[in-house]
């Protein structure tokens, strides 16, 4: 399926546990050509920015212990399989880390055949929308122009958004966002350091059904 592009801007810094610093995003991609009869909600979250794509919906209070230890278990359910797992806003949003070395040959944007394997495990939370909102971040080291980096980006978004196209039941309400190499984690000056920067994060973000069973003591 083509995708097209739209542009929003991340503008704040955004914290996790332990500390991770994200710079103002590029271009996120999103998907293209949406027909005129996807709901409200599935347009609201490309109308949205990074930022408050990962901030809303606001989780209460009272329901902020139930969705927190919940969380938690998604997040080690991934740990457990291998994963690099990281938690911001207290506890209930998961950030799972995949290298795109092992997802991607060097500077092409073709999913190796192997991929499969590190996706799968993302296919429950990606069909379960009402429950889990889904981003992915694909980020680049320094290597070549800011024009070649958000380019190869935005060409692994769209691989990743065809994959998922063909292999989950509904990825109508997954959003990307093509980081470029404008957010690196550590300094671009060793082949390791290069390797980390290069990465896809994916952000799991507790929806209104997953709230609406914390709060009826249900989850």
């Amino acid at each position: 399926m083509t995708r097209g592009v739209r542009l929003l801007i991340m503008s704040a810094l955004v914290s996790v546990i332990p500390a991770m610093a994200m710079a103002s995003s590029p271009s996120p991609t999103s998907a293209a050509q949406r027909q005129s009869t996807e709901s409200t909600a599935a347009t609201d979250i490309f109308d949205l920015d990074m930022d408050e794509n990962i901030a809303t919906p606001k989780v209460g209070g009272k329901q902020h212990e139930a969705i927190k230890d919940y969380m938690r278990s998604v997040a080690t359910s991934f740990y457990k399989k291998g994963y690099k797992v990281e938690t911001m806003r207290g506890g209930e949003v998961v950030i799972i880390t995949i290298p795109t070395d092992e997802m991607f040959q060097p500077n092409d944007s073709a999913l190796i055949q192997s991929v499969s394997g590190l996706l799968k495990p993302l296919v429950p939370y990606v069909n379960d929308n009402g429950k889990f909102k889904t981003l992915i971040a694909i980020h680049s080291d320094d290597t070549g122009s800011e024009a070649h980096q958000q380019q190869l980006t935005e060409g692994r978004i769209t691989a990743v958004y065809d994959w998922f196209d063909n292999n989950a039941r509904d990825s109508s309400q997954l959003v990307g966002y093509p980081m470029g190499g404008g957010d690196p984690i550590a300094p671009n000056n060793s082949r390791l350091n290069r390797h980390a920067n290069r990465r896809m994060e994916v952000y799991l973000i507790p929806e209104k059904e997953l709230i609406q069973l914390a709060k009826s003591g249900k989850l």
